[in-house]
């Protein structure tokens, strides 16, 4: 499993998968320096 970084809605969201196809994104809402939303998202195995 590895950990890319990426961008999604304009804030940094890191996009994880299995040698290099993606599984899954985690968006952050950051304000002021602190995370105060987190978003998860995984692909369908379809």
């Amino acid at each position: 499993m590895g950990c890319e970084p990426a961008v999604v809605n304009g804030g940094p969201a890191p996009a994880a998968g299995p040698e290099g196809e993606l599984e899954g994104v985690m968006a952050l809402r950051v304000e002021d320096g602190l995370v105060t939303g987190l978003c998860c998202v995984r692909c369908s195995g379809s």
